[in-house]
């Protein structure tokens, strides 16, 4: 019978916080799970503490130069071979090319698992880059559209990919119950995620709300950022220098996607989702999570997200009448919001447990022994 891994999942200091949460919770999941984990820290990482506090065994590791360390290989093979760890997960890309020095230092002794963060940024199909990605035992996409840009791409071998949902957005997706009567405007709130360089979707559903005022509906806007406070009246008002948006003064907010207390989701009725993100932000997620009905462009990717359609409605791309008439419905048709919400939340945890997703990385490194 072959010896179970000893995984070792590698927290830097420089990610984001969502990154730490995310890893961190990937940790305890696993550990839940029956497997063998360490968490592999670098040198001032306020990880160590919160690792101890989990119960989670934790490892010192000296922080390397993720554009490129001639002695972080060196340190990090012997790190872990002091730890005996034999597998290492990761979600940081600019680690690879440590980590795959590292595994040719150890003789191949090592299996890397990288679970994919963000989408790829341009091609990637140098030799370089084909030899590092070819030295990782398994690459972990969220959907089927993220695996073809991977095979598009890149020139990873088709068999170290695979394919199903990592789940990044965290408690706050499940556990923070709506407020009744906590919310901050008596119209049918759409929620928006803005993408700082994509504006096209937002202006699309712009022009679904002046068409919605024109026949008399109640609409405000919610606009979600990754910002913070000092920025989000700098985002409101570079939206409203377009003439035609004037009469929206009142009816834009902008908020934090990822506060605490969940005030973004507890304010809105429905999400128009900003689908040039959503394979990785969480966004999807949460609004899934929540119960909110869900209006997305028609694309590969939404219907991969949103179960071919059947968790959330879908609208072509420059069709503002459309999405009005979609907005309409579910301001009108309390019947039709609470199917979506159902199936929104049934959706949430069929495919974005932490749990399923430990199990499904068990059974992955299972394969690859």
């Amino acid at each position: 019978m072959k010896k179970p891994p000893r995984i070792g999942v590698l927290i830097g200091t420089k990610k984001s916080k969502k990154e730490y949460s995310v890893l961190l919770r990937l940790a305890v999941g696993l550990k839940k799970a029956g497997a063998d984990v360490v968490i592999l820290y670098f040198s001032g990482s306020t990880m160590a503490h919160l690792a101890e506090k989990l119960n989670i065994e934790r490892v010192n590791i000296r922080e390397f130069n993720k554009s490129y360390d001639f002695s972080g290989p060196l340190s990090f093979r012997k790190a872990i071979k002091k730890a005996k760890i034999d597998t290492v997960l990761f979600r940081d890309h600019r680690e690879t090319a440590i980590l795959v020095t590292a595994k040719f230092l150890m003789k191949g002794k090592l299996r890397l698992v990288y679970c994919q963060a963000e989408a790829l940024a341009q091609m990637k199909r140098d030799f370089l880059h084909t030899f590092r990605f070819n030295q990782l035992d398994a690459w972990i996409t969220p959907y089927p559209s993220t695996a073809l840009e991977v095979k598009s791409e890149t020139n990873l071998d088709h068999e170290r990919l695979h394919v199903f949902p990592i789940p990044v957005a965290g408690k706050s997706a499940s556990s923070i119950k709506l407020k009744v009567g906590s919310r901050d405007t008596a119209d049918f709130a759409v929620g928006f995620n803005l993408n700082s360089e994509k504006w096209d979707e937002l202006h699309q559903l712009i022009a679904a709300t002046l068409l919605l005022k024109a026949r008399g509906l109640g609409i405000s806007l919610r606009i979600g950022v990754d910002a913070d406070k000092d920025h989000h009246e700098q985002y409101r008002l570079k939206l409203l220098e377009n003439e035609e948006y004037a009469g929206l003064t009142e009816s834009v907010k902008v908020q934090n996607l990822r506060r605490a207390d969940g005030a973004f989701w507890t304010n809105i009725d429905a999400m128009f989702i900003n689908m040039h993100s959503a394979p990785f932000d969480g966004v999807c997620e949460r609004a899934l999570g929540f119960g909110i009905p869900c209006i997305a462009l028609n694309t590969m990717l939404s219907n991969d997200i949103f179960a071919n359609g059947k968790a959330a409605m879908l609208c072509k791309r420059d069709q503002p009448e459309e999405l009005a008439d979609n907005i309409a419905s579910l301001i009108l048709k309390e019947e039709i919001r609470k199917e979506l919400s159902t199936k929104a939340e049934t959706l949430h945890k069929a495919e974005f447990s932490m749990k399923k997703f430990s199990h499904n990385i068990l059974n992955l490194l299972k394969a690859l022994q």
